[in-house]
């Protein structure tokens, strides 16, 4: 069995996060500003002197979220 790389351990983590608020019918909207703000926190506690770099992250992520949901058409569903 491979080892899984930390990557790997972080996807499961928020894949079951992600399962867990669907479970309790929390509201997406509200879980995607909560893990937006943790996200933005923690990039810029690890980066404090580096605004350029915490910019190039989040718009990296704002990016691949894009690339991920550009044929989904369809608004939130609560």
């Amino acid at each position: 069995m491979k080892k899984k790389t930390n990557t790997e351990k972080a996807a499961v983590i928020i894949n079951d996060a992600m399962e867990a608020f669907a479970e309790k019918r929390l509201d997406p909207d509200m879980i995607s500003f909560l893990l937006m703000c943790t996200a933005l926190t923690m990039a810029l506690r690890n980066n404090p002197h580096s605004p350029c770099a915490v910019t190039q992250m989040v718009a990296s992520a704002m990016e691949a979220a894009v690339a991920s949901v550009v044929d989904d058409e369809e608004e939130t569903k609560h």
